[in-house]
Parts: C-alpha cells; sequence; structure tokens
C-alpha cells in the first residue's frame, strides 16, 4: 500500500502467501508514479524493505529515501520520516 502524506491510499496491490517484503519494494514506486503521474517526493519504508538492492533501485527522481533506518535520511529531514513512518502504519492498520 502508499499513501500520501494526508493518507489517501495512492495504490495497493494484494499478494497471496507471505512474500519477503524485500521482493515487494520494486513494484512499488512504479504503481505509485502510474497512479500519481508523478514521481513521490518521499519514500518511506520499514526495515523489511531495506536492502542494497531496493536502495539502489529507488528511482533518483525521488529525494528522500527513508528505509527504516535513520542514517538512510539527512539529520534534517529524520523527524520528518519517522513522523511519516509512524502515520503510514497507522494508515496500514485502518485499510
Amino acid at each position: 500500500m502508499t499513501f500520501n502524506r494526508d493518507g489517501f491510499m495512492t495504490a495497493v496491490e494484494n499478494f497471496i502467501g507471505n512474500p519477503s517484503d524485500k521482493t515487494l519494494y520494486g513494484d512499488t514506486p512504479d504503481l505509485f508514479i502510474n497512479r500519481m503521474k508523478r514521481y513521490p517526493d518521499t519514500a518511506i519504508t520499514d526495515l523489511g524493505y531495506r536492502s542494497l538492492e531496493n536502495l539502489k533501485n529507488t528511482p533518483s527522481e525521488i529525494g528522500h529515501v527513508f528505509m527504516g533506518r535513520s542514517d538512510d535520511a539527512a539529520e534534517y529531514k529524520r523527524d520528518f520520516h519517522r513522523s511519516a513512518r509512524s502515520a503510514t502504519e497507522g494508515f496500514i492498520a485502518v485499510a
């Protein structure tokens, strides 16, 4: 599931079974871009999505990436990212 900062779901995909989060991230930016017709400003995930491959394959047009580790983000953006991560957990719980 992807959400904008206001909590509106922008894309969702359902998978059967229990695939690894690391394998799911690859198409997620594409789902957002296709639906919203633009790149997201920020990509925020939990540690389950953090891998060198996902970090490397995140489009460079996405200005800020936070995959659950503080050192993924510039220090001035860390509080913003943590707040957005917490909000996303709430959005997912409601969805």
